[in-house]
């Protein structure tokens, strides 16, 4: 049987001697960091590259972390010196603080190469509660509760009043700078009962007006 691979193994030695390059990605970032702010709900970082090599590559795939992040490219295969850019779609939903994704992307370069690609949002927190859970038991007498809520900017962000609840009622005891304390008490215990309490907040930055919510999970067990 005739061997083919010195020939090839030969041309490889011969391509490498004189600087010829295969296709190769090179990413100017592969790590990006962002601050939102309290108004967004999404943020879109975008990863460049260009093709320093002598061939064509061609992204064969890409995935990521989280359902929460789509990426995108507009096509699937870069020519030697030819550039491009992968977009990650990043939807914040209920997520605050750090938060840190991952972006894979698989080439074609030497036969297959994977790229691994981060970015680290900061979401903001509009404001917390304590406790978060409520609990009740059947049959007790309806003792109320009390809930304290803290905001996060004062000056930037604004408690509404809380939604109208079924099975139980709310009262505001006090309220201080950042710091505002219901008390929840059933309208009956004599029957179970599973309620989110909602309490809206709302701010206006630049001109755009964004709300989010604080939850409250209250039971009667």
């Amino acid at each position: 049987m005739k061997n083919n691979k010195a020939p090839i193994f030969g041309l490889l030695l011969l391509l490498a001697s004189t600087g010829w390059v295969l296709g190769a990605l090179e990413f100017e970032q592969t790590t990006l960091e962002h601050q939102a702010s309290l108004v967004d709900e999404e943020h879109t970082p975008v990863f460049k590259f260009t093709n320093t090599g002598s061939l064509p590559v061609t992204i064969l795939e890409m995935r990521s972390s989280c359902g929460c992040t789509v990426p995108s490219l507009e096509k699937r295969t870069y020519g030697p010196g030819e550039s491009g850019e992968i977009a990650a779609l990043f939807t914040f939903g209920p997520r605050v603080g750090r938060d840190v994704k991952n972006v894979t992307v698989v080439t074609d370069e030497s036969g297959r190469k994977t790229h691994h690609l981060e970015f680290i949002t900061h979401i903001p927190e509009w404001g917390s509660v304590h406790p978060r859970i409520l609990r009740w038991k059947i049959g007790e007498p309806p003792k109320g509760q009390e809930i304290v809520l803290t905001i996060a900017d004062p000056d930037g962000i604004r408690l509404l009043p809380p939604l109208p609840t079924e099975n139980f009622t709310l009262e505001q005891v006090s309220t201080d700078r950042g710091k505002i304390t219901y008390r929840a008490t059933p309208k009956s215990a004599e029957t179970r009962a599973t309620e989110n309490m909602v309490f809206p907040m709302e701010t206006i930055v630049d001109g755009v007006t964004a709300t989010r919510q604080i939850i409250v999970y209250s039971l009667i067990r």
